[in-house]
Parts: structure tokens; C-alpha cells; sequence
């Protein structure tokens, strides 16, 4: 599967390298690409300004840097996980979702509405992208969206990863998946 990244922080490097190593084909889109030119030699994965190639897009980014960043960058059509978990910090961590929505996801959803979005890969640690690679049983993973195909490619990629898809069903049900993040964290 073509799969393209936004984003190659913890998050992001860690889905990349599990991604790689499944023998998926993928790019990266980061503003500093000779940052992390160790990630791409490691990896095979390559820097694209575009996901235009890429079958499944994975958005690791920030929240509000999604929100400003995914809408320009031509996704229509698109599969679009979203990895991101909205948070507050008042004494601890608190699902802080964008003014009125439930959920970062339905906000993609909206800023988006021509791309088929996917929460994933946002309640647990990142490092588990990687390590569950080599688990002896694979690694339950939560996922909601609206659109079924969408789902069916994003199980096919958890699968991959040794991963268990467990749909959660629709995308309203990201706000549960942002809270669990926070339970977790």
C-alpha cells in the first residue's frame, strides 16, 4: 500500500518505521526534510510534498496544525486517519475538542468533507506501532469512521502492523477514542 505521513515526530516516526517494515511504499511531508533524513534511510521512506500518490494518508500532526495544514492539501477522495488526540492541560490532561464539535476528527471531517476520515492510532504510546511487530498476538486497535470502505483499507493496514482492528463504528464515536487517549495518557 502507498501510504503517506504527515508529520515523522514520535508519532509519526514510529508508524513510519512499522509501515516500512511491513513493506509499505512511504512518503513523509515535513517542512524540514533534512531533519529527518536518518528516519528516511532507515526506513526507505521518501520526503513528497504531496500525498497525491499515496492510497492512505495518516495525519500525525498536531491537532491545529492538521486543521490548518490537511484542508490545503488537496485530499479529496482520500482515506485520512487522523492520529491526533485535542488536549487541554488544566492539572492534567483534559479532551479539549475544537468549539463545536465532539471530537478533532469531526472537525477534520468537516474541514474536509470530500475526504473519508478515520480516527487511529491514538490511544496508545507510539512506540507500539513498532514493537507490536514482533508481539506473539497482535495489538487491539480501536478505530471509528463513517465511511466503510475507508475502514476496510484501514484495517487491512493495521493488519499489517500485527494489529487487531476493532471498529468502534462511526466517526462520532472518535470523541470516545479522544477520551480513552486522555484515560491513557
Amino acid at each position: 500500500m502507498k501510504i503517506h505521513v504527515y508529520g515523522a515526530g514520535n508519532v509519526g516516526g514510529n508508524i513510519i518505521r512499522a509501515a516500512a517494515r511491513a513493506g509499505h511504499t512511504v512518503t513523509v511531508g515535513v517542512r524540514t526534510p533534512s531533519k529527518y533524513q536518518a528516519l528516511f534511510d532507515e526506513t526507505g521512506a521518501t520526503a513528497a510534498d504531496s500525498a497525491a500518490d499515496a492510497e492512505l494518508v495518516v495525519s500525525t500532526l498536531p491537532h491545529a496544525a492538521a486543521a490548518a495544514v490537511l484542508p490545503a492539501a488537496g485530499l479529496a477522495g482520500k482515506v485520512v486517519i487522523d492520529a491526533s488526540n485535542p488536549l487541554g492541560w488544566s492539572g492534567g490532561p483534559v479532551h479539549a475538542p475544537p468549539e463545536g464539535y465532539t471530537s478533532g476528527a469531526a472537525r477534520l471531517q468537516a474541514l474536509m468533507p470530500d475526504a473519508r476520515v478515520v480516527k487511529a492510532f491514538n490511544t496508545f504510546g507510539a512506540e507500539h506501532s513498532v514493537l507490536t511487530a514482533d508481539a506473539e498476538r497482535p495489538l487491539d486497535h480501536l478505530f471509528a469512521g463513517d465511511d466503510a470502505d475507508a475502514k476496510g483499507m484501514v484495517a487491512e493496514l493495521l493488519k499489517s502492523l500485527n494489529m487487531r482492528p476493532l471498529d468502534l463504528g462511526p466517526l462520532r464515536n472518535a470523541a470516545t477514542l479522544e477520551h480513552l487517549a486522555v484515560t491513557w495518557i
